[in-house]
């Protein structure tokens, strides 16, 4: 399955859709105006992908994962390099800048941050699809390469046609820019749904 720009630009909006609607529980939860944007969405087979992992986990230190199933099944991940993960945690907490370790209280905005991202964005893509999902309980990982909880997700569905989604996310909290990245493990008639169902809007 080859993706054209029109449908990587479907894509894009159906994931900033879904991180529209994060941005704003996360700002009503701090009472500070979050914004969070995805500028950049690539997509493709694991295998043909698997050289970008290769800068991704030279600088991820924490990733919050949920997996989703139902009419549609797959895991959703965002992932913080060390720096941004702690100054993102520090900015919702309100501590001192100096602090720079991924400390047990910071560990733990950040799952609660990759829970609201996670079912903003698998919430727009299950509406979408027309498909009710049931969700796991979001769960922090520390210093796991990445590529491994791809790969552990793609190898218990050997027969399935999986595609990963790889997006920047960005964001911007107190006129401070924090990176991260949002990866999605999805099947190849889950895509064909969303896009249907977004290009169909613009027919």
């Amino acid at each position: 399955m080859n993706f054209n720009d029109n449908q990587i630009d479907a894509l894009t909006e159906i994931i900033n859709i879904g991180v529209g609607r994060a941005a704003g529980s996360l700002s009503d939860l701090i009472g500070e105006r979050i914004e969070l944007h995805v500028p950049v969405v690539r997509v493709g087979k694991f295998e043909d992908m698997a050289a970008q992992f290769i800068v991704v986990d030279d600088t991820i230190e924490a990733a919050v994962i949920q997996d989703f199933r139902g009419g549609l099944q797959g895991r959703a991940i965002l992932a913080f390099p060390h720096e941004s993960g702690v100054k993102l945690g520090q900015l919702i907490l309100k501590l001192d800048s100096g602090e720079a370790e991924l400390s047990e209280d910071i560990s733990g905005v950040l799952e609660e941050v990759g829970n609201i991202v996670l079912n903003g964005v698998v919430g727009s893509i299950s509406n979408l699809a027309g498909a009710e999902l049931s969700y796991s309980v979001p769960k922090l990982c520390m210093g796991q390469r990445i590529e491994k909880i791809v790969e552990a997700e793609i190898s218990r569905h050997p027969t399935v046609e999986q595609y990963l989604v790889m997006a920047d996310a960005r964001f911007c909290v107190s006129q401070r820019d924090i990176d991260g990245s949002l990866l999605l493990v999805l099947d190849a008639l889950m895509i064909k749904a969303m896009l249907s169902a977004v290009l169909g809007q613009y027919a």
